[in-house]
């Protein structure tokens, strides 16, 4: 979805959500909306660089009042960031993003926030043609590396081509130049967003 006010369907709360996807460079603005349904609680949101690092934010939440975190403010310009949350009571949260790409492409997306971790993700859609900019994001949120196997698949029917790479505890974008693509994971379950 595109612009202020942007939603995603609702679902049912969860102690859990893992957004793979974040960005707070230049243009860009990646905020995390969270309701919690049921009660005033506090939900710990644990913030995965693509360096290693990690930054534990407590946020406090209110029953039934939506709480909107400004990334950019909590970790700084210039980041590549996933993040993890987690609760003692259900809720629900988004990623809503917005940017000016490059300077002349202006739009936004959100993500739901995915309730578990998987071992392999299928992806049908995807295309590196002149004008796009296709991303495959990863995160690890486990204290233990894992070893991923990229798949893409091409239009023309030819050879699939597999890379793997070794995940710290962190996010891993990978830019293909093509893409419809499986993510399967041998070592370890994580969460995977695609983004154009």
């Amino acid at each position: 979805m595109v612009g202020p006010g942007s939603s995603t369907p609702g679902a049912d709360g969860r102690y859990h959500a893992y957004f793979a996807e974040g960005y707070t460079g230049h243009n860009f603005e990646e905020f995390i909306s969270i309701l919690s349904p049921s009660s005033s609680q506090t939900v710990n949101v644990t913030f995965l660089f693509a360096d290693g690092r990690t930054m534990l934010e407590p946020i406090g939440i209110a029953a039934n009042i939506k709480a909107v975190l400004l990334v950019n403010e909590q970790v700084g310009d210039g980041e590549a960031v996933a993040a993890s949350l987690d609760a003692p009571d259900p809720f629900v949260a988004e990623r809503p993003m917005y940017f000016n790409f490059a300077g002349t492409i202006t739009g936004g997306h959100d993500a739901f926030g995915a309730q578990s971790l998987a071992d392999t993700f299928y992806f049908a859609e995807g295309t590196t043609i002149g004008g796009f900019s296709e991303y495959l994001t990863v995160m690890n949120p486990n204290p233990a590396p894992i070893t991923i196997d990229i798949t893409y698949y091409f239009s023309d029917g030819g050879t699939p081509s597999t890379i793997t790479r070794t995940i710290n505890r962190s996010r891993l974008r990978s830019a293909p130049r093509r893409m419809a693509a499986s993510c399967s994971l041998p070592s370890g379950p994580c969460i995977s967003m695609p983004w154009a």
